[in-house]
């Protein structure tokens, strides 16, 4: 054990910290090159006696050679190129060395076998495939040498029975090997994932708390943020009655109004969506007629309606329905949506369709307005996010419209979903849980 992690000490350091997927391979490369480099010298020893140098010991040696070289190339280069050389140094070696010592009829053809299982562990599993199709040709190579009488003089029958005992032998110690490194690996692995899992909880954990730290704050100073619009506002009220301010006093305290009403919308939408992420959000159930309901709904929304000259189509049950929910919340899902679709339909129809499918409340927005493509819509409901930065510049908004509507619904047991068509207009279909009585 001690070995193999010598052996792993040469993976460069750019594979430790980075994927665990790439570090396995890179130790599984520089492991075996390092296996191979002894094996090579192993054979060269061995060969020695029954055959000539150079076909013998040159061979290992440059065998040698070459595995030493891997870790070298895994330095400057990447896994890829550092996993196919040693499988192809392997792949030379094997066939020059069978060969050499035998050809078809040699006592080393069973180490074939090891190179597929050694090239889907350092490259890629589809490159096993194709290391098994030059592992047939050199095969079928071998054989047409042999047939032809083109092979090497072969081994006395005792050289080839004790070079085909250790053959098995090695390759039986390879696979064992082979065994061990990838059971290694994998568990070191395994706890490395393990270790990294503990440290994303803990700040998974502290990134919630604090989130969470954050919106109590928020949904506790509610009225410290509230109190000081309102009076802005109301004082501005206060002073537009009075008769005797000139006309651009008008005009300046009109824009103090507007501001104020805008920023106490923003700061609305913010605490409300702080109070839904601290938990703090309480329904208020109570009967409603649902026709008034859409009244009030069209009735707030008509000068934006009109501003951008659309017109609205209102569609409800033909029999008059009551319904059971959190009116305020409702209201307001149904405000944003319909602002929404208005905001962006220009001279256009909007449509508002209301039913009741016993749970559920339904109420579809239709808008013939721009549009989205699929990857806006992706992004809509996501806090201060709208569906793209051209759309901000041009239309405004704080991307808190949606998210909230979607929160709500979600509140009172539904959700809201999106169609839509870049171009074509979009339709928001809003369900949410309600007891209904006709």
């Amino acid at each position: 054990m001690r070995l193999f992690k010598w052996f792993g000490r040469f993976t460069p350091r750019r594979f430790r910290r980075g994927d665990p997927n790439n570090y396995r391979r890179a130790r599984f490369i520089v492991s075996l090159s390092a296996l191979g480099f002894v094996g090579a010298m192993s054979l060269a020893m061995l060969f020695s006696g029954p055959l000539p140098f150079l076909s013998g010991v040159a061979l290992c040696l440059l065998g040698a050679l070459m595995y030493g070289a891997i870790p070298v190339i895994l330095h400057f280069s990447n896994l890829d190129i550092a996993g196919h050389f040693l499988v192809l140094t392997f792949f030379s070696l094997t066939g020059c060395i069978n060969y050499s010592i035998g050809g078809w009829s040699g006592p080393l053809l069973i180490w074939y076998a090891f190179l597929p299982a050694m090239s889907a562990l350092v490259t890629q599993a589809r490159w096993a495939l194709v290391w098994s199709i030059l592992v047939i040709a050199q095969l079928a190579g071998l054989h047409w040498l042999h047939a032809h009488g083109l092979d090497q003089p072969r081994l006395t029958v005792r050289q080839v029975e004790t070079l085909s005992f250790l053959s098995i032998l090695g390759f039986l110690g390879a696979l064992l090997i082979l065994t061990f490194l990838y059971e290694k690996f994998e568990s070191q692995i395994i706890r490395r994932l393990q270790r990294n899992n503990r440290d994303l909880a803990t700040a998974r954990d502290q990134a919630l708390a604090a989130s969470h730290a954050k919106s109590s704050f928020l949904a506790n100073m509610s009225h410290e943020f509230r109190t000081p619009l309102n009076a802005i506002i109301g004082y501005s009220e206060i002073l537009l009655e009075e008769s005797t301010l000139e006309e651009y006093q008008n005009r300046d305290l009109t824009r103090i109004r507007e501001s104020g009403a805008h920023l106490l919308k923003l700061v609305n939408g913010l605490l409300d969506l702080s109070k839904v992420e601290a938990g703090k959000m309480e329904l208020e159930v109570s009967p409603v007629p649902l026709a008034g309901l859409l009244r009030e709904v069209e009735d707030t929304l008509r000068p934006q309606i009109q501003k951008q000259e659309n017109q609205l189509i209102v569609e409800l049950p033909e029999k008059p329905v009551t319904i059971q929910t959190d009116v305020l919340k409702l209201k307001q899902c149904l405000i944003n949506l319909l602002g929404n679709a208005a905001k962006f339909t220009h001279n256009g129809t909007l449509k508002m369709i209301a039913r009741v499918q016993h749970p559920n409340l339904i109420v579809e927005v239709h808008d013939t307005g721009i549009g989205m493509s699929p990857e806006q819509i992706k992004m809509i409901f996501i806090p201060f996010t709208q569906a793209d930065a051209s759309t901000t510049r041009k239309y405004g908004g704080t991307g808190l419209g949606l998210t909230l509507a979607r929160r709500f619904a979600q509140l009172l047991g539904g959700d809201i979903q999106v169609r839509s068509q870049l171009g074509g207009g979009s339709v928001f279909t809003l369900i949410t849980r309600c007891n209904h009585k006709l």
